[in-house]
């Protein structure tokens, strides 16, 4: 009677595992997709030269960011939804530090992520670290004027 007992429990906790990592496979799938639209929005800078040009005109939000960096990957989500939300008013850039050391070097980059924020190619504000979507668009909106 017990082995069955615990059989059972056995069962019922593989099945809700099983249902949860679905749910959750599922949810990640949309995000994904959703993650993927947006960041079609934000430019990979690759040299000196399309970083100069892609900053020249406009508000420009520059991350300076590295894909072994945690901080960055929790970012990263956050930073494509703003550049999807905002294509009229705001173009956003992403520089990995480890490709582009003359540019990490050029703005005092000592720590991941750094945002950097260019109007008509001049950094005009900069915030280091991790935050949340609601404290970017503070940001922004405070730097807009």
């Amino acid at each position: 009677m017990m082995k069955t007992v615990w059989s059972s429990i056995v069962v019922v906790a593989l099945l809700a595992a099983g249902c949860g990592r679905s749910s959750a496979t599922e949810q990640a799938k949309v995000g994904a997709a959703s993650a993927e639209s947006a960041q079609k929005n934000v430019v990979a800078i690759t040299s000196v030269e399309q970083f100069d040009q892609y900053v020249a005109e406009g508000l420009v939000l520059v991350d300076f960011w590295a894909t072994w960096c945690p901080p960055c990957r929790f970012m990263n989500p956050i930073i494509a939804e703003v550049a999807g939300e905002q294509t009229d008013s705001l173009k956003v850039a992403k520089v990995d530090v480890d490709n582009n050391n003359e540019l990490a070097a050029r703005y005092k980059v000592e720590a991941i992520p750094t945002f950097v924020l260019f109007k008509d190619g001049k950094a005009i504000d900069l915030k280091v670290g991790a935050f949340s979507k609601q404290k970017l668009l503070e940001w922004l909106d405070k730097n807009r004027g």
